[in-house]
């Protein structure tokens, strides 16, 4: 694995309320965050949902194979939420190489997480930010 090596692989995304803090005080407003909710089902279980797709983008710094132990990977992780726009620190993180090879393959429960909610999440959402359901869809890109 060379340095500046980049994986782009997609991610679930789920709509969530974020806060800044202005002048006035702290903002909400809906964004995107990386994952996924567990949404409870009528019969008593629960079930993984997303609202989106997006990408997580993972770049190889470097690696390093110390004697006796596993190669570790050195990498920085972006995300580009659903909407196309990227975010993420750039915080150096280290793991071994099999667990590298792991997470640049993608989300690791994705076979039983399906897409589902949007609506109830996006009318959740909105009430909690006391704005129209469609102004928080239009503002999150989901309707033209």
């Amino acid at each position: 694995m060379e340095p500046g090596t980049e994986f782009k692989v997609p991610y679930p995304f789920i709509m969530a309320n974020g806060y800044r803090i202005e002048e006035e005080g702290p903002v909400d407003f809906p964004s995107w965050k990386p994952g996924i909710i567990q949404q409870e089902t009528y019969d008593g279980g629960s079930e993984e949902l997303y609202h989106g797709v997006g990408a997580m983008v993972l770049t190889v710094v470097d690696t390093f194979k110390p004697k006796g132990w596993p190669t570790r990977v050195f990498y920085t992780r972006k995300w580009i939420d659903p909407q196309g726009r990227t975010f993420g620190k750039d915080k150096l993180r280290i793991t071994t190489l099999g667990w590298f090879n792991q997470i640049r393959h993608g989300y690791r429960y994705r076979q039983t997480a399906k897409s589902g909610g949007v609506q109830e999440a996006a009318e959740a959402l909105a009430k909690s930010l006391e704005i129209p359901v469609t102004d928080l869809l239009t503002r999150l890109g989901l309707v033209g």
